[in-house]
């Protein structure tokens, strides 16, 4: 029974035509809308690392069809969904690896990895794959990603309770961070943070959802 509850709170919450698919979802869209504000400025080239059903690059097409669009997922089902979906010839789609990209060096204007980090094993694949994106993003280029916020309780208690209510995160890692820990590893990696919004706010307890645009120095 609250299985079938959070299906159904969850397909309303979603934007109809995104209904059913994997990567639906009212945070899950939030973040991409701000991914797709921030990318509109690219000029040439963007990635997309863990493009799933290809819902954002099919959406960021549409607003700036000169661009060049690559999207890889370590899934080779979602990387036919995704072709199943974006016709397109301007758009690359490919199974890959996150932190193995490849790509050369400085290859695209803009890199985005959303709605991903927090279903990685952990903080140190998430760095790895910052690393790479870093590497194929030329200088003063943007680096765009999320994470689930570690310092809401409300985020931390949703996650362990997860695999009750939503049978599509049953195997898959649920983890959230603390911004502290991003600023400090950004700043290793020699990235700075241009801008960051808050997804999901509430009240008492911050925001659900982090989003940041680093810019590689």
């Amino acid at each position: 029974m609250i299985k079938g509850l959070y299906s159904w709170i969850h397909s309303k919450l979603s934007r109809p035509e995104e209904r059913g698919e994997y990567s639906s979802g009212i945070w899950q869209d939030s973040v991409r809308q701000q991914a797709l504000q921030w990318c509109a400025r690219a000029q040439r080239r963007v990635l997309e690392v863990g493009c799933g059903e290809g819902l954002f690059l099919a959406q960021l097409k549409k607003m700036n069809p000169g661009l060049e669009l690559w999207g890889i997922d370590n899934s080779a089902g979602r990387i036919e969904q995704a072709r199943g979906r974006i016709t397109d010839e301007g758009i690359h789609l490919a199974v890959g690896d996150a932190t193995r990209l490849s790509f050369g060096d400085g290859f695209f204007d803009t890199s985005a990895c959303i709605n991903v980090f927090f279903n990685m094993p952990s903080f140190d694949i998430v760095r790895k794959a910052l690393i790479e994106m870093k590497r194929v993003t030329k200088r003063g280029g943007g680096i765009i990603f999320d994470f689930r916020n570690a310092a809401n309780p409300v985020i931390a208690m949703k996650y362990r309770l997860a695999p009750f209510y939503d049978r599509t995160v049953r195997d898959l890692p649920l983890n959230t961070y603390y911004m502290r820990d991003i600023e400090r590893m950004l700043e290793e990696l020699g990235l700075e943070i241009k801008q960051k919004r808050d997804i999901g706010a509430m009240a008492l307890f911050g925001a659900s959802v982090i989003i940041i645009e680093a810019r590689k120095i």
